[in-house]
């Protein structure tokens, strides 16, 4: 579920795995339901609450305070159950408001047991099936709008990259269908091309001709670099005949990209970063990203032109960019 597998090790203890079986979630919880819109329940010391994917805890916030136990097996279209200390059970939302997911139902029901059902009627209002306090089963209809769960559960409000990653998804540069973005993961090559192609709205390539042997027919990002060949943006990757598509992007190149991109234009500033001398491929472009705030140093006298950029800095540079553009 949500790429993650929820696992038990010897000792006992609850944990997650991604697909190549590294522990993403440590296993230190004493239960640990599925990953579903990218929370799990979890209980550890007695407390029950809930996880996000990057292991973040979320308490649940019922009237009252008093959180007795969650009684749904994990979240389900935006929605979770939980009960406070008197047995009563509450609908909560799966969206965190102030680190906390507060419960969203008028009141709590009184029934001991509450399973998801698993279904939905029109749009948010759900059904949950209900075994009463006499045994019998129905179920409850959820009446209440649920907030727009968030394009990516592993981005969040204040980091540096938030607005320009929602900037990128409403330009169509990246796609919300996995739910994940991964803003700490290196970016390719292949990705600044394919970027930089969808912001100039995907313009057919000319000749459709490339030296790059690497770069094959049918690739998803052929035509991107195809248009950055022609267009002068993109060259080899240290060679006439190689692209390298899939390795990772250096800070250095990032702006060197941005800075043919924008028909390098001549910077008048002071070169105040150690590490960019002179005859660089960079050096200009980075005087350049600099002068303009595109880019700024890793420290006030270091750029760290070699340094892999991230998911995250490229939807940043890149937002930048366009908008001194």
């Amino acid at each position: 579920m949500n790429g993650l597998w929820t696992v038990k090790n010897a000792q006992g203890k609850f944990g997650a795995v991604n697909r190549s079986g590294a522990a993403v979630i440590p296993f230190e919880y004493d239960s640990l339901t599925v990953f579903s819109d990218g929370l799990a329940g979890a209980e550890k010391d007695g407390a029950f609450f809930y996880l996000g994917l990057n292991n973040a805890r979320y308490d649940v916030s019922l009237p009252g305070g008093a959180v007795g136990k969650l009684t749904g097996s994990h979240m389900n279209d935006g929605v979770a159950l939980a009960a406070d200390a008197a047995g009563h059970v509450w609908f909560v939302q799966g969206v965190p408001v102030n680190g906390v997911l507060p419960a969203v139902s008028g009141a709590g029901l009184t029934a001991p047991e509450v399973y998801l059902s698993g279904g939905a009627v029109s749009g948010v209002s759900h059904l949950m099936a209900v075994k009463n306090a006499s045994g019998k089963y129905g179920y409850v209809k959820l009446s209440f709008d649920l907030p727009t769960p968030p394009p990516f559960y592993d981005i969040k409000a204040g980091e540096f990259y938030y607005d320009a990653v929602l900037w990128a998804l409403d330009w169509g540069l990246v796609e919300s269908g996995s739910g994940f973005f991964s803003p700490n993961t290196p970016s390719t090559r292949a990705q600044v091309v394919e970027y930089l192609w969808k912001a100039a709205d995907s313009p057919a390539p000319s000749a459709g001709v490339i030296p790059f042997i690497d770069v094959p027919d049918g690739a998803p990002y052929r035509d991107a670099v195809v248009w950055a060949y022609e267009n002068g943006i993109a060259r080899g990757n240290g060679s006439t005949v190689l692209f390298s598509p899939e390795e990772p992007v250096s800070r250095g190149q990032l702006v060197t990209f941005l800075h043919r991109a924008s028909h390098t234009p001549a910077s008048s500033a002071a070169n105040p970063f150690a590490d960019v001398p002179d005859g660089q491929f960079y050096t200009d472009a980075v005087l350049w990203a600099a002068e303009r705030t595109i880019a700024r140093g890793t420290t006030l006298t270091t750029f760290s032109p070699y340094n892999n950029v991230t998911n995250g800095e490229l939807v940043t540079f890149l937002h930048r960019w366009t908008e001194l553009a």
